[in-house]
């Protein structure tokens, strides 16, 4: 076993222990996954982040209710908005594997090939979830789209702007 670094505090050490070994349970076992977001939703059934996973999760395995909810046009809307959240969360929990010395600073600073990984990853969620239309929508195409499932106009322009950056090429402007 890895002894804490004298460098890194000991309760973040322990939170990357922690993501970790939930990393690898939920690689090894999907039932493990299922159980962990419906234990997450029975303690908070109003807890966003949970909501959201279980959105995602229900998209990616495709289950006749998960299927026939995305399909109207609330389920959409609310894909996208747990997508969205999702990849926040990705994000965060990047960075602060790349960046433990900044924790809690991934909206602060700037990683390109971090910020291509999470493309990545993002792009994948996308297509797992059977998105890969949107990825290939206008901008105009996606906005229409959201409004029609009942998004406002502001949580339409952050959707747009959250898929501008998932778009966007991997290298740095220059």
């Amino acid at each position: 076993m890895k002894m804490i670094d004298k460098g890194r505090s000991a309760p973040n050490e322990l939170l990357n222990v922690a993501a970790k070994a939930r990393r690898l349970a939920s690689q090894t076992s999907p039932e493990w996954e299922k159980y962990r977001l419906a234990g997450w939703l029975a303690r908070d059934p109003h807890d966003g982040a949970a909501l959201c996973e279980a959105i995602l999760r229900g998209a990616k395995v495709g289950d006749d209710l998960s299927a026939a909810y995305i399909e109207t046009p609330h389920g959409f809307f609310h894909l996208q908005l747990a997508i969205a959240a999702v990849s926040e969360r990705l994000w965060e929990y990047f960075w602060n594997e790349k960046h433990p010395d900044r924790v809690a600073q991934a909206w602060d600073g700037a990683d390109f090939a971090l910020t291509s990984i999470w493309r990545k990853h993002v792009r994948e969620i996308f297509s797992k979830c059977r998105q890969d239309a949107v990825l290939a929508m206008t901008p105009e195409q996606y906005a229409a789209k959201l409004t029609g499932a009942g998004a406002t106009e502001a949580a339409a322009e952050m959707l747009l702007a959250r898929l501008s950056v998932i778009r966007e090429a991997d290298t740095p402007s220059t």
